[in-house]
């Protein structure tokens, strides 16, 4: 079995404080020690809080059973600091499953069933092995099986372990609050099936708590589907921390996870729910994932594959990037799944980059691929430095609707060289519907158009208050099939040729900076006050600012208020330009 090390800083466990009148029982070799090993202290003891010292690796696969209160802590340098709660220089305990000490483990390191709550702190769980059960355990690391209750972790590295299902941890059935505190690190597992890292079936919910600032889900390698985490049956995940530089032993996030087939980073299905939502301070990362990496199987999303009615993934303050599949280099969607992503406030991780898709590959859609009746409602996000041989960016296929508001597209393809054709930015075939609203798309590099649309079934295009301007590019803003339905009202163009419309027109629209990849709009812009209010609908823009401030100095008058692309310019209000008021 393959191993993995790192530095166990992160895991230095804080003084332990308990709760309540539990009675204390220490577990260690030698006199003084209530038991000589974790299992007779799981058997002989409930309601109380199992204390084990760090002077040697327990080779053990546990079994918990039955009714189980327990807060088990680890990182106790002799019994007598376990049983007077004194925190031990090494801070963790190493439990094993492999009991010979050969390589290969004997059972998961720890299966859990019946009820209860559950509390580990301070533990390496390592070297399980649970090869494939039709009716038991499947999962290498912790192996829950219908358990009904609370899991609780913190300061734990759960690494090195294999499993049919859930190398790292799995939750089979059951009705299971698993919770996720600090310094939780899912490291360097394997599944031989699915869920290299995390495996859960049935309405589970797993927590990564707001307090998990170091905790994540990373390397580990799945030889079928989800890489990181596989959750299906109403299963559900929420993260809100995570990191954004690809810093070497930084396992934050979801990260560097591989699957040979679907779902490098996470694949869900039936239902299930996945939460990214970060917060002002820190951004949640799918990144650095690979789906398809054994080069056979076809694997699509490299970061998150979704599937299946009522499967939803939220995300807000999200990084998304780095990630490779054949269809969906960062977020694969189908069979009705939905994505819905928006900045939420003006405050915000990083301010110009609230909701981030970059440096994804893919056969085709380097950010998101969208096919068989699937979904996303993308508003308030950046594309930036994406790539695929079609679609650098987003496309929809066979009956799917993809909606882009308020974003910024731009870097994206470069023109085809270094092993990616870049045939187009975004495109929409077979029956489905592609609607673009006050985003500015600009500084693209791809092959024959910004929007390649049309296939044998009608595909519908509908663009109202969209920047589409390349200076140094003559490509076309649009290539449409005979049967496309393209509709285009109040939008700055680089070329007028491709699109018939409305109030469309080719001036510059004078961007702040767009050499620093800055594109708000300048003073004089011809962007201010164009498309009407109606048109922008709820949109709020790039800054989280509201559409339709009327600007004194503009021509337009109501209900023509809204500025085109991402940007609506408070630049002529001295108090709330572009998010001032938030500097004072």
């Amino acid at each position: 079995m393959k191993k993995l090390t790192m530095s166990m800083g992160l895991l230095l466990a804080a003084p332990v404080v308990f709760a309540g009148n539990l009675d204390v029982v220490s577990v260690g070799p030698g006199v003084g020690c209530d038991y000589a090993t974790i299992q007779e202290g799981i058997d002989n003891s409930n309601e109380i809080s199992l204390h084990v010292t760090n002077t040697q690796i327990f080779r053990e696969n546990l079994e918990l059973s039955g009714l189980s209160d327990l807060n088990i802590v680890g990182g106790f340098d002799n019994c007598s600091d376990a049983e007077s709660g004194v925190a031990g220089v090494n801070g963790y305990t190493i439990i094993s499953g492999d009991l010979d000490d050969d390589g290969v483990g004997e059972a998961a390191v720890m299966q859990i069933e019946g009820e209860g709550n559950i509390s580990l702190r301070n533990f390496q769980i390592v070297e399980g092995l649970e090869e494939f059960s039709p009716f038991g355990h499947n999962g290498g690391g912790l192996s829950l099986l219908n358990y009904e209750g609370g899991l609780n972790l913190d300061s734990m590295y759960i690494a090195n372990n294999q499993g049919h299902v859930g190398g790292g941890i799995s939750i089979n059935g059951g009705d299971v609050e698993l919770e996720i505190n600090d310094n939780v690190l899912i490291v360097g597992n394997l599944a031989t099936q699915n869920g290299g890292g995390i495996w859960c079936r049935g309405s589970n919910e797993i927590i990564f708590k707001d307090n998990a600032i170091e905790s994540g889900v990373a390397v580990n390698t799945s030889q079928v589907d989800g890489g990181g985490v596989y959750l299906m049956s109403d299963c559900s995940l929420s993260m809100s921390q995570g990191r954004f530089q690809p810093l070497d032993g930084d396992f934050r996030g979801i990260a560097k996870n591989k699957a040979n087939r679907h779902g490098g980073g996470v694949y869900m299905a039936s239902g299930a729910q996945l939460a990214l939502v970060g917060n002002n301070n820190s951004v949640v990362n799918v990144s650095d994932n690979i789906a398809d990496d054994d080069a056979q199987d076809g694997g699509d999303g490299g970061g998150i594959y979704a599937t299946g009615e009522n499967t939803l993934i939220s995300a807000s303050n999200v990084y998304i990037g780095n990630n490779t599949a054949v269809l969906g280099g960062g977020v694969r969607l189908g069979e009705a799944a939905v994505l819905f992503m928006a900045r939420t406030s003006k405050q915000c991780w990083n301010q110009k980059h609230c909701n981030l898709f970059s440096f994804n590959v893919a056969g085709a859609a380097g950010a998101i691929y969208a096919e068989n009746e699937s979904g996303f409602l993308v508003t308030g996000a950046v594309f930036e430095d994406n790539r695929a041989q079609i679609a650098t960016t987003v496309f929809v296929n066979s009956e799917s609707i993809g909606v882009l508001g308020s974003s910024v597209v731009s870097h994206n393809g470069r023109g085809g060289i270094n092993g990616f054709a870049d045939l187009a930015l975004m495109g929409a075939d077979d029956g489905s519907i592609l609607r673009l609203g006050f985003n500015t798309i600009t500084d693209n590099d791809v092959f024959t158009s910004v929007i390649s649309a049309g296939s044998t079934q009608p595909v519908e295009l509908q663009l109202v208050g969209n920047i589409i301007h390349n200076d140094e590019n003559d490509i076309p803003v649009a290539t449409l099939a005979d049967n496309t339905v393209a509709t285009s009202n109040c939008m700055i163009l680089h070329e007028l040729n491709s699109l018939n419309g409305t109030d469309l027109t080719s001036e510059d629209p004078l961007f702040v900076n767009p050499e620093l990849r800055d594109y708000h709009l300048q003073e004089d812009s011809p962007a201010i006050d164009r498309c009407s209010t109606d048109d922008s609908g709820n949109l709020t823009d790039m800054d989280h600012e509201a559409y339709g401030w009327d600007d004194p100095f503009a021509t337009g008058e109501a209900p023509m208020t809204a500025d085109i692309g991402a940007d609506e310019t408070y630049i002529s209000d001295v108090i709330f330009k572009n998010s001032f008021e938030e500097l004072l």
